[in-house]
C-alpha cells in the first residue's frame, strides 16, 4: 500500500491526531493494490489516447478531403510575374597601396645599371693613370658588391672640381666615352646628361662610400649632383649644396663648349618633372604616406545616404504538420529509398508499391493522386522519416525542400510530374505553405513555394499578399502562363531563407593554404566541400525588395565548424596582446591575401559568398571580403559591425570604442570606423580614393 497523507497543523492537537488515525484506518481497509491502480491509469490513458488519435485522424481526413476536392475543381489561371533581376556586378577595381619601403625600389631602370656594370673592369685599367683613384684602387673589389647603386657615378663626375683639370688629357675621357651608350639607358629622358656622365667609370671605384644609393633612385640628376658635392667638400655642407648647383652650370658650360652647348637648360629643369610623375602612378607613393598614421577625417566625414536595418535571426521554430504524424499500428515498410544528399547518406522508408502514375496531367489527375496518398498509411512513415532527417542534419527550410526534391527524383528515377507531386505532398504535409500549379504550355507540374523573403531570378505569383516562387530550373527564363490551385492547408508557414545553424552534412574536408599579406608562412585550414556545394545552390534573398539587404543573409550565416576549428585558433594567436587598431589591421591583412576577381568574369553574374566560400575559392570580390571581415570581427573581437555600400562598391565598418584616426559613419550615438579590405595594403579607417565624398548606405548587422 502506497499512500500520501498531507498533514495540516491545527491548533487543537487531539482532534488532529484523531483525524489522522481515522484516515489510516480507511487506507488499511482499502484492499486495492498499487498494481491495480497502475493498470486502471494505463487503461484510462490508452482510452484517451485512442480517442485523441481518432479525433486527429478524423480531422486530418476531413482537411485532406477538402484539399482533394479543391484540387479536383477548376484551377485558377494566372500569369506569373517575371523573375526579380539578378544582382549586377558593377564593382569598381580594388585600390592598391604599397608601403613606403616598397615604393623606394620601384624605379625600373635599377636592373639596367647592373648590366652596365659589366664593362666596369675596363675603365678600372684606364683609371690607373689618375693619381687620386690609384690610392682608392685597393678597395676596388668592394664596389663590385655595391655595383647595384651604379647611378652614383653621375654624382661624383659632375661636381668634382679637381678632375676638371685632369680632364685636360683628352685621351682618357675619350676612351671612357666608349661606355657612353650604357648610361643612355639610365638617363633616357634627357640625352644631355649622357655626355656628362662620360667620366662615370672613374668614380665607380670611389663608390666605396655606399650609404647614399638608397636615396638616388628617387631623383637621378639633381640629387646626384648635391650628394657628390657633399662628398668632395665635407667641411661646409650648406655651401656645398649651393655650389653644387653652380658647379652643375659651370660643368654644363664646359660640356657645351666641347660638344653640345645647349645641354645646361635641359639637364637641370626637365628631368625632375618628367621622372616624378612617371613613378607616382606605378608606385602610388602619395596614398601610402598616411598609411600608418591614418587620415584624421573627423567623425562623420562620410555622409550616410540611408540606414538599412534588417531584422535579426530569431529563434524561429520550423513548420510542423497541421496534425501530429500518427502511424497506425501494424503499418510496416520493408524497403528504403537511399540517396546521397551533399555527401550525407539518407535512407527514407518507402516501398516499391508506393509508386503511382498520374492518370492525366490535369487537375483531376493531381486530385486523384493526392487522394490515394492521403489514404495510404505508408506515406505517414515516409513523412516521419523525412522529418527525422531534417532534425538530425539540422536542415534549414531550403535544405529540407531540396532533400524532398531529391527524394522524389530518386524514387521515380528522374524528373517527372510524379516525382514533383510526391515532393510537393510531403512538403505541404510537413507544414509548409505551397501551391500546386501546371505550366499551361508544357503541362509540367510545378511547386509554388511561399517564402518570407524575395528571391532574385525566380518567377512568382501573388495571392493574398503572399508571393509564391517557382524554383524549378526550367522555369527561370521569364513569366509563365499557369493554372494553379489556391487552397490553403491549416497552420501552413512560408519558407525562411535565414540560416541559423550549419547543416550537418558529411565532412569532406579540403585543405586550403592561404598566405595573408605580410605573412611569413601561409595559414592552413579546412573547409567542408559538401557545404560549399550546398551554398552553390542557395537562392539570392532580400527583405521587402530591398536589394541592399541581401548581403545581411550571407553575413549572418555562421562560420562552419571546420573553419572555426582551424582558422580561428591561428588568428587568435595573432590578435593576442594587440590594440584594437592592430587587431583590425591583422584581420584586414588576412583577407587582403585573397586574390580579387570580378563575378562577371568568374561566374557570369554577380554572386555574393558565404564566409566559408570566400575561404575556399581562390578569387573573390569586394562584397565577399566585406562579409568575411564582418564575420571574423564579430566572432574574434566581439565588436558590432555593419556593411557600407557605395555605388559599385561594398566595404565594412566596425563599431569601436577607441579613438582611432580615420573615416567614420555616425548614426545616432554610434560611430562605425570604415574597414575596407578591398584596399590592398590599406589600414582601418581609410576610405577608397574613388569613394571619397560619395554618400553611403549603412547596412546594420544585428
Amino acid at each position: 500500500m502506497v499512500g500520501c497523507i498531507s498533514m495540516v497543523v491545527i491548533a487543537d492537537k487531539p482532534r488532529a491526531t484523531q483525524s489522522l488515525r481515522s484516515s489510516l484506518r480507511e487506507m488499511q481497509n482499502d484492499t486495492s493494490s498499487y498494481d491495480e491502480y497502475k493498470k486502471r491509469v494505463s487503461e484510462n490513458y490508452a482510452k484517451q489516447r485512442k480517442e485523441m488519435i481518432e479525433r486527429y485522424i478524423a480531422y486530418r481526413d476531413s482537411v485532406l478531403k477538402e484539399f482533394v476536392d479543391a484540387l479536383g475543381k477548376d484551377w485558377e489561371e494566372e500569369t506569373s510575374d517575371k523573375p526579380l533581376p539578378m544582382p549586377v556586378d558593377n564593382s569598381v577595381p580594388p585600390e592598391i597601396i604599397k608601403d613606403e619601403p616598397e615604393v623606394a625600389p620601384t624605379p625600373e631602370p635599377a636592373p639596367e645599371p647592373k648590366k652596365e656594370v659589366t664593362p666596369a673592369p675596363e675603365p678600372k685599367k684606364e683609371v690607373t693613370p689618375a693619381p687620386e683613384p690609384k690610392k682608392e684602387v685597393t678597395p676596388a673589389p668592394e664596389p663590385k658588391k655595391e655595383v647595384t647603386p651604379a647611378p652614383e657615378p653621375k654624382k661624383e663626375v659632375t661636381p668634382a672640381p679637381e678632375p676638371k683639370k685632369e680632364v685636360t688629357p683628352a685621351p682618357e675621357p675619350k676612351k671612357e666615352v666608349t661606355p657612353a651608350p650604357e648610361p643612355k639607358k639610365e638617363v633616357t629622358p634627357a640625352p644631355e646628361p649622357k655626355k656628362e656622365v662620360t667620366p662615370a667609370p672613374e668614380p665607380k671605384k670611389e663608390v666605396t662610400p655606399a650609404p647614399e644609393p638608397k636615396q638616388e633612385p628617387k631623383a637621378e640628376p639633381k640629387k646626384d649632383v648635391k650628394k657628390d658635392s657633399k662628398k668632395d667638400k665635407k667641411k661646409d655642407s650648406k655651401k656645398d649644396s649651393k655650389k653644387g648647383s653652380k658647379n652643375d652650370k659651370k660643368k654644363g658650360s664646359k660640356a657645351e663648349s666641347k660638344k653640345e652647348p645647349k645641354a645646361e637648360p635641359k639637364v637641370e629643369p626637365k628631368p625632375q618633372p618628367k621622372q616624378e610623375p612617371k613613378q607616382e602612378p606605378k608606385a602610388e607613393p602619395k596614398p601610402s604616406k598616411p598609411r600608418n598614421n591614418g587620415s584624421i577625417a573627423g567623425v562623420g566625414r562620410i555622409k550616410i545616404d540611408e540606414v538599412i536595418e534588417v531584422p535579426s535571426i530569431k529563434a524561429r521554430v520550423q513548420p510542423k504538420p497541421f496534425v501530429p504524424v500518427i502511424i497506425p499500428e501494424g503499418t510496416t515498410v520493408a524497403k528504403k529509398c537511399e540517396f546521397d544528399f551533399f555527401g550525407s547518406h539518407i535512407a527514407i522508408a518507402i516501398d516499391d508499391d508506393c509508386r503511382f502514375k498520374l492518370e492525366s496531367n490535369t487537375n483531376q489527375g493531381v486530385s486523384k493522386a493526392v487522394g490515394a496518398l492521403a489514404k495510404n498509411d505508408k506515406y505517414t512513415v515516409v513523412l516521419q522519416d523525412c522529418l527525422d532527417a531534417r532534425e538530425k542534419l539540422k536542415l534549414n527550410d531550403w535544405a529540407y525542400y531540396s532533400m524532398l526534391i531529391k527524394l522524389g527524383e530518386t524514387f521515380f528515377g528522374g524528373k517527372c510530374n510524379e516525382a514533383t507531386l510526391l515532393s510537393a505532398y510531403l512538403y505541404c504535409m510537413s507544414g509548409y505553405q505551397m501551391r500546386f500549379a501546371f505550366d499551361r504550355s508544357t503541362r509540367k507540374l510545378l511547386i509554388l513555394v511561399a517564402c518570407d523573403q524575395l528571391v532574385s531570378g525566380a518567377p512568382y505569383c501573388r495571392y493574398d499578399g503572399v508571393k509564391f516562387f517557382i524554383f524549378s530550373n526550367e522555369a527561370n527564363s521569364g513569366s509563365i502562363e499557369l493554372e494553379w490551385c489556391t487552397y490553403a492547408l491549416p497552420k501552413e508557414k512560408a519558407m525562411s531563407l535565414w540560416m541559423k545553424d550549419e547543416p550537418q552534412f558529411a565532412d569532406d574536408a579540403r585543405l586550403v593554404k592561404h598566405r595573408p599579406y605580410q605573412a611569413a608562412q601561409p595559414v592552413a585550414y579546412k573547409v567542408n566541400k559538401n557545404l560549399i556545394d550546398f551554398y552553390d545552390t542557395y537562392p539570392v534573398p532580400s527583405t521587402d525588395g530591398d536589394e541592399y539587404s541581401r548581403w545581411i543573409y550571407y553575413a549572418q550565416t555562421p562560420m562552419s565548424e571546420n573553419a572555426q576549428a582551424t582558422v580561428y585558433p591561428e588568428l587568435r594567436k595573432q590578435l593576442a596582446g594587440k590594440s584594437t587598431f592592430e587587431q583590425l589591421r591583422t584581420i584586414m591583412y588576412f583577407i587582403e591575401g585573397y586574390r580579387y576577381g570580378y563575378d562577371d568574369e568568374v561566374w557570369g553574374h554577380d554572386r555574393a559568398f558565404f564566409p566559408d566560400e570566400t575561404l575556399f575559392y581562390p578569387m573573390s570580390d569586394c562584397e565577399d571580403h566585406a562579409i568575411l571581415l564582418s564575420r571574423l570581427v564579430r566572432d574574434l573581437m566581439g565588436l558590432p559591425t555593419a556593411l557600407v555600400y557605395y555605388p559599385g562598391h561594398l566595404a565594412a565598418a566596425v563599431c569601436v570604442d577607441e579613438d582611432i584616426p580615420g573615416d567614420y559613419l555616425v548614426t545616432g550615438n554610434t560611430k562605425y570606423l570604415v574597414c575596407d579590405p578591398t584596399i590592398y595594403y590599406g589600414d582601418p579607417g581609410k576610405t577608397m580614393t574613388q569613394m571619397m565624398g560619395k554618400p553611403a548606405k549603412l547596412i546594420l548587422i544585428k
